[in-house]
């Protein structure tokens, strides 16, 4: 066997049944690889965001500042959803309320209430998700309009089904 400056087998050396592709495979690979790498693309689409400035919840629901992911699905997939707030101090024992939204599908709404400063954090699943482009939020309103976030995180963990 003699290779070629670069290190190859020249193809004139190689026998003749031994280069042809099967039909089922492209680059060596097999279907199955290809549907597999599609998960995986969907996998690749958990994400986070992070926002560190103080912001007062409104009186009625409405968006969480800069809390918003994007995700674009290849196929039908779950989504667990987690997000973390930190309270700042108050003494007035005021409430509030949480809950993530997937494009215009309201989920379950988590109640904060108490004195003090507070980290509150919620998950949400929400199962059998299909392909196409969907957003992510976190709503919440409070009591009064003095109920305040300072650092809150807003994070969705895609698994493919």
């Amino acid at each position: 066997l003699v290779l070629d400056s670069g290190g190859k087998v020249p193809l004139a050396n190689i026998p003749t049944p031994l280069t042809g592709k099967d039909a089922d495979t492209l680059d060596g690979q097999h279907g199955a690889y290809y549907a597999q790498a599609a998960k995986l693309a969907d996998m690749a689409q958990s994400k986070s965001v992070q926002v560190a400035t103080a912001w007062t919840l409104p009186t009625s629901w409405g968006d969480i500042n800069s809390l918003s992911l994007s995700i674009t699905l290849n196929g039908t997939c779950d989504l667990h959803i987690y997000a973390t707030l930190n309270r700042t101090p108050d003494s007035t024992g005021r409430t509030a309320y949480f809950r993530a939204r997937v494009d215009l599908i309201d989920l379950e709404v988590i109640t904060e209430s108490g004195t003090g400063p507070h980290v509150i954090s919620g998950h949400w699943y929400f199962g059998g998700v299909g392909p196409g482009a969907h957003t992510i939020k976190l709503q919440g309103y409070g009591s009064d309009s003095s109920w305040q976030v300072s650092t809150r995180r807003l994070s969705v963990i895609v698994v493919p089904k």
